[in-house]
């Protein structure tokens, strides 16, 4: 009897240690996440970019033309055009209204953080402070909605 008292014990800390992972370490990687895009956020700010040009590369499970190395145009914080690298081939309007501002992208890092349903790594630059790394997955229990995105020659107009 004695014997499986301590083995009950032993399940009930176990379990105990077990709550305390899936409840607070998700919390805590939320919050560094959050503060990690403030910071970023906040120096990006300050440098008044309100046109620029960027690059961007995502990696998902969508269309081809969604996945392709783009130069995003951003005039007065709007995107206003995209051009595919390496090709002479046209972006499609549909894909272009897909393209965030860098400012845009620090609202959607915050959005996902905060999505209990949702897990994110992002990474930044820093200097300048916007995100050159965004790896998203929407729900943790669902296949083939993970993407991944990179930034990349971020520069002042």
């Amino acid at each position: 009897m004695y014997v499986v008292e301590l083995e009950i014990k032993k399940m009930s800390k176990c379990f105990f240690y077990v709550i305390i992972l899936c409840v607070f370490v998700p919390a805590v990687a939320c919050e560094k996440v959050t503060a990690g895009n403030v910071k970023n956020k906040e120096k990006w700010d300050a440098l008044n970019f309100s046109s620029y040009i960027y690059t961007i590369k995502k990696s998902c499970f969508c269309s081809p033309e969604y996945m392709k190395m783009t130069q995003v145009s951003v005039v007065n914080g709007e995107v206003v055009s995209a051009l595919y690298l390496n090709s002479d081939e046209k972006v499609p309007d549909k894909v272009i209204d897909s393209f965030l501002t860098i400012s845009e992208w620090f609202d959607k890092i915050s959005s996902v953080a905060n999505n209990e349903n949702s897990t994110i790594d992002v990474q930044y630059d820093n200097k300048l402070g916007y995100p050159v790394s965004i790896k998203i997955d929407m729900h943790k229990r669902r296949a083939d909605d993970e993407m991944s995105v990179f930034f990349y020659d971020v520069v002042k107009r």
